[in-house]
């Protein structure tokens, strides 16, 4: 009977030790009965005593945390934001009011009064805005300068008039409303991707052109320094008519 017992023992204990070592790859001899470990790795780990008391502790404290004293402490402290917020000018309080507005319309997805002309606006508007926009740059670019290399063809005359003096690339300009309009028109974010490549890759396009430009008129630095690149901003749409130069160099 002791014999038996103490066999029993000595199983227990190497078993335990093979398992702190490596669970899946323990293994027994009936001869020296030691453990016999395979030299792989083993897929299965245990956490140490240390993780261990670090996962109790950590949910001893959150069954220590009273919830409803949390509550309080964030009540307390919304109320002194209200009274601080009391304290600040017109303008702060403006702020914090747009921002709160802009949060609820945005869970709502609705724009009142207005939204239905803006979607329009921003769809259907675009596409047909920057199909005009193109065809009004193709046709003031004239055939004798249209290249669809990034270099000016021989005898290039300088536009800045008209289409060009909204953007100093139009024709760029309109494919990029239109491809925008298609994509808010589609409800495709796919499209909408491949028109943010297609921005970068038309604006490095225009760089390159404009670098032979600058060497080929000499009043292009000061049209360069007032026509926006691309995409035309509201001082350049009411004040288009300041910049007087003539379309060439003559």
């Amino acid at each position: 009977m002791m014999a038996n017992s103490l066999w029993t023992t000595s199983l227990l204990v190497l078993g335990l030790g093979a398992w702190r070592t490596t669970p899946s790859a323990l293994a027994f001899t009936t001869r020296g009965l030691a453990p016999r470990v395979s030299r792989g790795p083993s897929p299965v780990t245990t956490p140490s005593i240390r993780e261990a008391r670090r996962i109790v502790l950590s949910v001893e404290k959150l069954g220590e945390t009273n919830f409803g004293d949390l509550v309080e402490e964030y009540v307390e402290a919304a109320k002194k934001s209200v009274g601080a917020l009391q304290q600040e000018d017109a303008s702060a309080q403006a702020l914090f009011a747009g921002q709160l507005a802009l949060g609820a319309l945005l869970l709502i997805g609705v724009i009142p009064v207005v939204g239905d002309v803006l979607e329009f606006v921003a769809g259907p508007g675009l596409v047909v805005g920057g199909a005009a926009l193109t065809v009004t740059g193709l046709l003031e670019l004239g055939p004798a300068n249209l290249t669809p290399t990034a270099t000016p063809v021989e005898g290039n005359a300088l536009k800045t008039n008209g289409a060009y003096a909204l953007s100093r690339h139009p024709i760029y300009t309109g494919l990029l409303l239109f491809a925008t309009g298609l994509s808010i028109t589609t409800d495709s974010f796919q499209r909408l991707i491949i028109t943010g490549l297609l921005y970068f890759l038309l604006d490095y396009k225009a760089s390159k052109e404009e670098d032979a430009l600058l060497k080929l008129h000499p009043a292009y630095p000061a049209y360069q320094s007032t026509v926006p690149k691309l995409l035309p901003d509201l001082k350049t749409l009411l004040k288009q008519d300041d910049y007087l130069a003539p379309d060439d160099d003559e």
